[in-house]
């Protein structure tokens, strides 16, 4: 069974924000510097001329980003995440001589379709626009991985100090999901009602309701149907805690392969 806590992809989405001051000289200022990395993911191989060209503001792309910028003399470091990433974490280590910030995530892949992922490392210019470098393409219908990564030297009052970067993503391969849907108990186990979901969904549980079953029905390489049950205690579930759960679809989501579930006590406040 994968279970996946939603809220460690919105820690990533939300960013983190790292200040400290800015470079009085720098051997790297007019270079561009690795800042993201952006994966086009097709079900047949194509040439890099026919994938669509990384655009920031299209936010159908699967990227991540990592950047600086300078304001009232301090460095502040935010993160832009767009895509299907689960299990995300962006780590950021400092100390006099050294700063590494690395991205660690997963992307989903499915067992009844080849999948070809194009990687292409996202560089900033000096003048601010991004300029993609093809890298490498991979062929991962059973899973696998790829990483990013740059070192550079800057120096700041005289101290040189070793700033590193890094993507580092893993493909896991899933069977389809064939659906899913929310199974309501009351303390005895007794059937309450089920609800069946077709999208991302925020539910409201009723407080006569003990437990819900999240059940998902998959169809495996050999075709048979294969069922998974989550008993959910309604006691973790608050009014400042949600439970919330990523759930990885099918190709039949093309732009969505994953999607958020989420258990709340009360309808959210628009």
């Amino acid at each position: 069974m994968r279970t996946k806590i939603a809220i460690i992809m919105m820690l990533v989405l939300s960013g983190c924000t790292l200040a400290q001051p800015a470079p009085v000289n720098s051997d790297t200022k007019d270079s561009p510097n690795l800042v993201g990395i952006y994966i086009a993911i097709t079900k047949e191989s194509v040439n890099y001329s026919s994938i669509p060209e990384f655009d920031i503001n299209n936010k159908e792309l699967t990227y991540y980003l990592i950047e600086e910028s300078v304001e009232d003399g301090q460095i502040y470091t935010r993160s832009i995440a767009s895509g299907n990433f689960y299990q995300a974490h962006q780590h950021v280590f400092v100390s006099d001589k050294e700063e590494k910030n690395e991205f660690t995530a997963k992307l989903p892949a499915f067992n009844n379709q080849e999948n070809f992922y194009h990687i292409f490392a996202i560089y900033k210019q000096p003048d601010g626009s991004y300029v993609q470098a093809a890298s490498n393409t991979y062929h991962m219908q059973f899973g696998g991985g790829f990483k990013l990564e740059e070192s550079r030297s800057e120096t700041v009052d005289n101290v040189t100090k070793t700033k590193s970067i890094s993507f580092d993503i893993k493909v896991e391969t899933y069977d389809p999901l064939v659906s899913l849907r929310l199974i309501y108990m009351n303390d005895d186990y007794t059937l309450l009602d089920s609800l069946e979901l077709k999208e991302e969904s925020t539910v409201v549980v009723d407080e006569n309701i003990a437990y819900i079953m999240i059940e998902e029905i998959r169809r495996n390489a050999n075709d048979e149907l294969v069922k998974t049950l989550t008993v959910i205690d309604r006691n973790i579930i608050t009014d400042e805690l949600p439970y919330t759960q990523t759930i990885v679809t099918s190709n039949d989501y093309p732009l969505n392969p994953t999607m958020i579930l989420r258990l709340v006590n009360k309808e959210p406040i628009e």
